[in-house]
């Protein structure tokens, strides 16, 4: 599949994200060109890999329902028609400006830099591991706040460990919940990427994304963020996961901590759709369960199903430090 082909699969999210949003689709597609930077003349020859999605297109559609809204935001792989990693990289970054600036976000910049300053290296050798690309973003039309995550997977498991604890300590958060979040779970899981969400220093969270690689301790994620007993409680993991079950590779745990204090903000799990077999319809079937289980908004899946083409990647269930829920649900594009 070449870019053009990527590209036509990724705008058949856009009319989506304008029904759910109301935004008119003319900005929704400036917005999305934007996030995934769409060259003037798409490449028609063989590009780079991208790990958002199996199709290779470079764009999911989140969905979020809180107990008193539905959201939405877009999350993309930017320059993925760039095949070399440092020059996809270098891509990649001139888009930040923009990106920063239409979503209310460039005193963010800072940090962002510091992030990628720590966790990437220039040496031509090591951006050759990048071979799916360095960083994915995430942000929506109608809400301040960018997200940018670094793909981390690159490293050794006890590097990558070590790189976080050391971006903490750089950030004077050397004794914060992170770090004890660091030495609690290293030793069952490995870093898959590490990102920073907000609009600003003071309301930002920087998210830690961890699969495991070992049978955790009974209750050892309860006793590390005591809120996720909430949604443990609730059955809602159970919902989700049915008669199928999931492996490892299938969990994606998400720890959030504020960037200025350290402390805990919230905890998101998220599973895999495809190793459930759930498709659109199962997907509502259990969004909707979970939605009612939690107090949470309905999300329309029937309803998007009817009218566009789109096909579950994840689903998530998260909890915050003052123990407010939430569902996110992530679609990318449907079958040819």
């Amino acid at each position: 599949m070449n870019y053009q082909q990527r590209i036509d699969r990724a705008q058949q999210l856009l009319p989506a994200y304008s029904f759910l949003t109301g935004a008119p689709i003319e900005e929704v597609a400036t917005f999305a060109d934007q996030l995934i930077g769409v060259p003037a003349i798409a490449p028609m020859e063989a590009c780079g890999d991208s790990g958002l999605n199996a199709d290779q297109s470079p764009l999911q559609l989140c969905i979020t329902s809180t107990a008193n809204d539905i959201h939405c935001r877009f999350i993309s792989d930017p320059c993925s028609y760039e095949s070399i990693p440092q020059q996809r990289y270098r891509q990649a970054l001139q888009l930040l400006p923009q990106v920063l600036s239409s979503t209310s976000s460039v005193e963010n910049a800072s940090l962002v830099s510091k992030l990628l300053d720590h966790f990437v290296s220039q040496d031509s050798k090591d951006m050759e591991s990048f071979t799916r690309g360095v960083f994915w973003l995430g942000a929506s039309i109608e809400k301040q706040g960018v997200a940018l995550y670094v793909d981390t997977s690159v490293n050794d498991i006890a590097v990558g460990w070590d790189v976080a604890h050391e971006f903490f300590v750089s950030q004077n958060l050397g004794s914060s919940a992170a770090i004890q979040a660091i030495q609690t779970i290293r030793d069952y899981c490995w870093l898959s990427s590490i990102g920073i969400e907000g609009s600003n220093p003071s309301n930002s969270r920087i998210k830690m994304y961890a699969r495991m690689n070992a049978l955790m301790p009974n209750n050892m994620i309860g006793t590390l963020f005591p809120p996720v007993n909430a949604l443990i409680q609730s059955g809602c993991l159970a919902a989700i996961m049915g008669d199928q079950g999931a492996t490892y590779d299938d969990i994606l745990f998400n720890f959030g901590f504020s960037a200025s204090t350290g402390d805990f903000e919230d905890m998101k799990i998220d599973i895999a759709s495809a190793p459930l077999g759930m498709d659109m319809h199962q997907l509502s079937e259990v969004s909707a369960r979970v939605c009612d289980m939690l107090g949470l908004q309905s999300i329309p899946i029937d309803a998007l199903s009817e009218r566009y083409n789109l096909a579950p990647s994840f689903i998530g269930v998260a909890v915050s430090a003052r123990g407010q829920k939430r569902l996110n649900v992530y679609l990318k594009c449907g079958a040819a």
